[in-house]
């Protein structure tokens, strides 16, 4: 049994290490743990928690994301580096808005009740303030390569959060997913509701936040004798 467990301490370690000397070529993953939007760093809760109801609304606000969120952050950060801070966030909200027409077309032909199950939470990925936070960090910070990654990953962290979330509040609100009958006996209608999403984004940023400190941690400790 012993021998097993020293096995298994020198194989955890031997991971650890290979981890750590990779932790570079990870951090390009970022927007998916340690920078998730959402989870990390408090940025378009809002859409996260209000606008979530359904697994539909979730995945209606991913494609926003998308196909408006991540082309004006990538655009903006690449044709707008000499621009004041100021009229970089006019021009990205232009952008934005004009991207948001052809995008709210194309949706709309998909999902005819778009107003109803997202309201105004697809048309506030205009001026939400993931877009500025990402410009400034390319432009002022200085992050030349690897943006259309990092926008990427942090995409797919905010799909994959919210629609999750989605598909819990619907499946405990309704008993239903994508809005067919699943059979599971439905908890409550109040699951649906702003304060159940508060709730759950709460304990999940705090579970988040939990579980990336002690894995950095264990990551970054120094190596035992």
């Amino acid at each position: 049994m012993k021998k097993l467990l020293r096995k298994m301490r020198a194989r955890k370690e031997r991971v650890r290490q290979y981890i750590g000397a990779r932790q570079d070529k990870l951090d390009r993953f970022s927007g998916l743990f340690s920078k998730h939007p959402v989870l990390m760093q408090g940025l378009a809760i809002a859409p996260a928690i209000v606008a979530t109801q359904s697994l539909k609304a979730a995945w209606i606000l991913s494609v926003g994301f998308f196909l408006i969120v991540l082309p004006t952050v990538l655009l903006v950060s690449w044709l707008c580096k000499k621009l004041d801070e100021v009229y970089r966030t006019i021009v990205s909200a232009l952008l934005a808005a004009v991207l948001f027409v052809p995008v709210s077309i194309l949706l709309t032909q998909f999902f005819p009740f778009i107003s109803t199950n997202v309201g105004l939470y697809l048309p506030i990925l205009i001026v939400d303030s993931l877009i500025l936070t990402k410009c400034d960090l390319y432009i002022e910070l200085g992050v030349r390569g690897g943006r259309f990654l990092d926008m990427l990953c942090t995409g797919l962290g905010f799909t994959l959060l919210i629609c999750l979330l989605g598909a819990l509040r619907e499946l405990l609100a309704y008993g239903t997913l994508w809005g067919k009958n699943t059979g599971f006996p439905p908890v409550s209608e109040a699951v649906a509701m702003p304060f159940f999403g508060f709730f759950v984004i709460g304990l999940a940023a705090a579970g988040f936040r939990y579980c990336n400190n002690s894995f950095r941690h264990w990551i970054n400790k120094k190596e035992e004798e």
